[in-house]
Parts: C-alpha cells; structure tokens; sequence
C-alpha cells in the first residue's frame, strides 16, 4: 500500500513539473492591461503663404496647441508641433507629434499659430482642430490610433480648406518738376526718400532699380529705417519705389540748402509735395506719385510802367475834360 501511494505521489510531481515547464515555455499570462499607444507623427496640416507682386516672403512659425479638458485623459496629453520654415513659393506641412495614450475614447486638441512681428505680414487667426479616435486592440492586449482627422476653423466658425498668411505690399514713385522763365528741365535736385517701419522688415524691397536686402535696414531702438538720397531732375524722370511692405511709411525731403538749390525756391503751391510729406505706401488709393516742384523766375525789365496810376490819372483827365466841355456847353444854352 505504501509503495502505491509512493508511486501516486511521485506521479503528481512529475505532472505538475511538466505543467510548470509548459507555462514558461508559452505565451506569458496577460496582466489585464492595456499597452498604450506609442508616440506617432501626424503630417496633414497644410500652411501656406501668399503675397502681393509676387514678392518673395520666408518665415519661420512656431505654434501652440491646446488639449480639451474633455478628453478621456482630461486634457493631461498634449500635443507637440515643430516649428515651420515656410515660403510663399512653396506651402508647407505642420509635423505634429501625436503622445502617447493610455485611455481609449476620443481626443481633441486646438492648434494656433503664433503672430510673428514681419512688417506687412497678416498672421492667420484660424484655430486647426486635430481629432484622434483611440480603440481596443483586444487581439494584442493595447490601445491603438483607429482614426486621425483634422479642419481649419475660422474666427467666424466656419470652416476653411487652407491655413495661410498673407503679405501685403505697395509701390510709389518720385520725380522732379521745375518751373519759372529761368527753371531749367537738366537742373539736378538732390531729394532723399526714407521709409521707417515699426515692424522688422522680412523681404526685399526694390529702390529707384536697386535691391535693398532686411540686412541693410538701420534697427533704432525698435524703429527700422533705410533712406535712398539719390539726384533728381526733371528730364530724369520718376524713380519708382516697390516691393514696400504694408504699414512702412515714406518721407520724402529735398535739400533745400543754397548751393543746392542753384537759384530755385521749393514751392508749396499746388499740392507740391516732399519736405513735409508721408504716407503708408499699401494704402489703397490712387495718391503713391510724388512730385518735389521748384520754381525759378526773373522779372524782366521792359521800360513800361505797369503800375494803375498813370491810368487812373488819365481817366481823371478825361473826365474833368468832360466835365469842362458840357459845363460850357449849359452855360452858352443859358445865355
């Protein structure tokens, strides 16, 4: 009898040794947990840039997000968008980095991209909404993306098909006029034209034929600044200025010193302009040619008295010849 139960014994062992073995050997137990899902790019986000004249804009933008409090994880996980070197040649694609999730459910998050301070640059308001559907992978025990989507909504909640910015520029020219018997079209006027901006200046602007490059802006203290002093004449012809961001403003200011005003006097009749004059040049009106007037005249001696008096003496003799002819006249009918 004891050597049965011996056997019975050392028989359960065995087995459950075997059965042991065979766990280790197979798929691990699961713990009832879901793996989370792993971090993953989204690229769908389309920025562009458009501008006036075909003006050449580069930028770099950075952006923001924001997570919905109403999310599974209650707003914990955010997103992370890189910032965007973008052209107005080319758009270009937000990369936007979706975390990791450990909750299943539906996630929403709000994107917007931060102003930058380029002159003549209007930066979009427009909120991106960026929606992620997370399901069970019941099969492998984890959490998986099952649905990315994204829209463009506007300040006036509409939705829009395109996340852009857009830069706005203008154009204006000057030119010398002169005037007076002595005024001669050839004489040359030097006049400097300066634009000032409050805004760091992000494109290249075109002077009287010249590309001015940002570099070559003067930054005052938070005032940006390039003048073109350059020589006018009449017969010269206008001297456009192109390519001007929205929002920089133009002086335009003859030297008005004697020896290089030759003789000429700057004059303020007829809506001259220069010398105390600015403007915004994007400004949509029809005003952008600037036109600096000088005048030079001689009085030329003729010999001819040209005052009234000497008229005035002749009419006062005339009438008092009148007057003496019909005061004879009664007389001699009286007698």
């Amino acid at each position: 009898m004891k050597k049965i139960l011996s056997l019975a014994l050392a028989l359960v062992l065995v087995l459950s040794m075997s059965t042991v073995a065979f766990a280790v050997e197979g798929e691990s137990t699961w713990n009832g947990n879901y793996t989370a899902t792993a971090e993953t790019t989204f690229n769908e986000i389309v920025k562009t840039y458009t501008s006036e004249n075909n003006v050449v804009v580069n930028e770099t933008l950075s952006f923001t997000s924001t997570a919905q409090t109403t999310n599974p994880d209650r707003g914990a996980a955010n997103l992370t968008v890189a910032d965007l070197q973008v052209s107005s040649l080319n758009p270009g694609t937000l990369a936007v980095t979706i975390p990791s999730l450990s909750v299943a459910g539906t996630y929403e998050w709000t994107i917007k991209e931060t102003a930058g301070n380029t002159a003549g640059v209007t930066y979009s308001t427009a909120e991106v909404h960026v929606i992620v559907l997370v399901e069970y992978d019941n099969t492998n025990h984890a959490l998986k993306i099952a649905d990315t989507t994204s829209y463009i909504k506007l300040e006036n909640g509409e939705k829009a098909k395109t996340f852009e910015n857009t830069f706005k520029s203008g154009s204006f020219t000057v030119a010398k006029d002169v005037e007076g018997n002595m005024a001669n079209e050839n004489d040359v006027f030097e006049i400097a034209v300066t634009l000032t901006s409050t805004k760091p200046i992000g494109t290249n602007v075109t002077l009287a034929g010249t590309i001015v490059t940002p570099e070559q802006w003067t930054n005052n203290e938070g005032s940006y600044t390039y003048t073109s002093t350059m020589n006018y004449s009449e017969i010269g012809g206008a001297k456009t200025f192109s390519d001007i961001p929205d929002g920089v403003t133009v002086s335009v200011v003859e030297n008005t010193d004697d020896e290089k005003m030759n003789g000429y006097t700057f004059d303020n009749t007829n809506n001259n302009k220069g010398n105390n004059f600015s403007m915004n040049v994007a400004d949509a009106d029809d005003n952008k040619a600037v036109v600096v007037k000088n005048t030079k005249g001689q009085e030329i001696a003729t010999g001819i008295t040209l005052d009234s008096m000497p008229y005035i003496l002749m009419l006062a003799v005339v009438f008092m010849g009148l007057f003496v002819f019909f005061s004879k006249k009664r007389m001699m009918r009286e007698n």
